[in-house]
């Protein structure tokens, strides 16, 4: 009997290493930084709000919408690995994914603006207030800020136009195809996704231009 004991502990050591070493390659550690998306991990949705929160151009209501726009692209992105290269201690893994098109949404949106303007004015009354909200999101120095100041000469809203691009963003059902090459390195013998840039950034929320 203890022989038996023995023996089926050390198959279940066999598999617990193997395990281990099964999940200690390139392609699932990129696996499991992309499943952190689709899987809603508390780590990606805290930089999630802290990427929203910091948006000055947004009411409260507008901020939760486009959180709520956001999980909805990580919920429902898919992804293939398409190839894996291992040169040392470094590698190269190649993924597809597929998300929605909330590039071609918001450049749709903004073609809609631009020809049609009359719709997004606003009352005299109200462009006071849009002046000094404008001002104060023009210290983030974001293109979407420097907009909202010449608007106000116009008495443009530029509230009424983030929720025009909320709604179109909401109901976008295209998809569009990225592909990603994701590097990592080898340390102390194990795999570690290096640091995602800019462009993976925007492929991952859909908004890379294409």
């Amino acid at each position: 009997m203890k022989k038996i004991f023995v023996f089926l502990t050390c198959i279940m050591t066999v598999f617990v290493l193997s395990g281990c070493s099964m999940n200690n390659t390139p392609t699932r550690k990129v696996e499991s930084f992309l499943d952190n998306y689709t899987s809603g991990n508390d780590t990606v949705l805290r930089q999630l709000k802290e990427m929203v929160d910091s948006d000055a151009m947004m009411n409260d209501s507008q901020r939760t919408t486009y959180s709520d726009i956001m999980k909805r692209q990580y919920k429902d992105m898919t992804y293939d690995i398409k190839d894996e290269k291992i040169d040392g201690n470094d590698a190269t893994v190649t993924v597809e994914i597929e998300v929605y098109d909330y590039y071609k949404a918001n450049q749709e949106s903004q073609d809609y603006f631009n020809n049609n303007r009359d719709e997004f004015k606003e009352d005299n009354s109200d462009s006071e207030g849009l002046a000094e909200e404008a001002k104060g999101g023009i210290e983030k120095a974001t293109d979407d800020a420097k907009d909202a100041v010449d608007n106000v000469t116009d008495n443009i809203s530029n509230s009424k136009y983030i929720d025009y691009r909320l709604t179109q963003l909401q109901n976008a059902n295209d998809r569009v195809k990225y592909t990603i090459d994701f590097t990592l390195k080898k340390v102390d013998d194990k795999w570690k996704l290096n640091e995602i840039d800019d462009a993976t950034r925007q492929k991952i929320h859909g908004l890379f231009e294409h």
